[in-house]
Protein backbone atom coordinates (compact mmCIF):
# COMPACT_ATOMS: atom_id res chain seq x y z
CA UNK A 1 0.00 0.00 0.00
CA UNK A 2 1.52 3.41 -1.04
CA UNK A 3 1.95 5.70 1.90
CA UNK A 4 -0.67 8.24 0.04
CA UNK A 5 -3.23 5.30 -0.06
CA UNK A 6 -2.52 4.80 3.43
CA UNK A 7 -3.15 8.26 4.19
CA UNK A 8 -6.74 8.54 2.72
CA UNK A 9 -7.50 5.25 4.49
CA UNK A 10 -6.79 7.09 7.76
CA UNK A 11 -8.96 9.87 6.89
CA UNK A 12 -11.95 7.52 5.84
CA UNK A 13 -11.55 5.72 8.76
CA UNK A 14 -11.62 9.29 10.59
CA UNK A 15 -14.50 10.14 9.26
CA UNK A 16 -16.12 7.05 10.30
CA UNK A 17 -15.16 7.09 13.56
CA UNK A 18 -17.44 10.51 13.69
CA UNK A 19 -19.89 9.64 12.17
CA UNK A 20 -20.14 6.63 14.63
CA UNK A 21 -19.55 9.05 17.64
CA UNK A 22 -22.35 11.34 16.86
CA UNK A 23 -24.53 8.96 15.44
CA UNK A 24 -24.75 10.31 11.90
CA UNK A 25 -25.09 7.87 9.25
CA UNK A 26 -23.83 7.76 5.47
CA UNK A 27 -27.91 9.38 4.55
CA UNK A 28 -27.60 11.78 7.13
CA UNK A 29 -24.32 12.86 6.32
CA UNK A 30 -24.82 13.76 2.85
CA UNK A 31 -28.04 15.78 3.80
CA UNK A 32 -25.93 18.16 6.13
CA UNK A 33 -23.30 18.47 3.43
CA UNK A 34 -26.17 18.64 0.54
CA UNK A 35 -24.82 16.27 -1.55
CA UNK A 36 -26.11 13.06 -2.65
CA UNK A 37 -25.90 9.84 -1.13
CA UNK A 38 -23.28 8.39 -3.83
CA UNK A 39 -21.22 11.74 -3.31
CA UNK A 40 -20.94 10.18 0.40
CA UNK A 41 -20.19 6.74 -1.10
CA UNK A 42 -17.31 8.13 -3.25
CA UNK A 43 -15.42 9.47 -0.09
CA UNK A 44 -14.82 6.07 0.99
CA UNK A 45 -13.62 4.48 -1.80
CA UNK A 46 -10.63 2.91 -2.68
CA UNK A 47 -9.24 5.38 -5.18
CA UNK A 48 -10.90 8.53 -2.89
CA UNK A 49 -9.63 11.97 -4.23
CA UNK A 50 -11.07 14.43 -1.32
CA UNK A 51 -10.18 17.57 -0.67
CA UNK A 52 -9.07 19.44 2.50
CA UNK A 53 -12.28 21.74 1.82
CA UNK A 54 -14.60 18.71 1.79
CA UNK A 55 -13.14 17.21 5.04
CA UNK A 56 -13.48 20.43 6.41
CA UNK A 57 -16.89 20.63 5.68
CA UNK A 58 -17.26 16.81 6.25
CA UNK A 59 -15.54 17.21 10.03
CA UNK A 60 -17.64 21.07 10.66
CA UNK A 61 -20.92 19.16 9.87
CA UNK A 62 -20.59 16.18 11.83
CA UNK A 63 -19.90 19.07 15.44
CA UNK A 64 -15.64 17.55 15.63
CA UNK A 65 -12.51 18.92 15.50
CA UNK A 66 -10.04 17.29 12.97
CA UNK A 67 -6.31 18.11 13.80
CA UNK A 68 -3.41 17.54 10.94
CA UNK A 69 -0.30 17.31 12.37
CA UNK A 70 2.82 17.65 9.82
CA UNK A 71 6.29 16.61 11.25
CA UNK A 72 9.69 14.53 9.92
CA UNK A 73 10.29 11.40 9.02
CA UNK A 74 12.01 9.79 11.52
Amino acid sequence: VSQSRYSVQNLQYAILDAMEVTGIGRKGLAERLGVSEETVAQYFADECNITIRELGRIFHVLGVVCKVQIKAKG
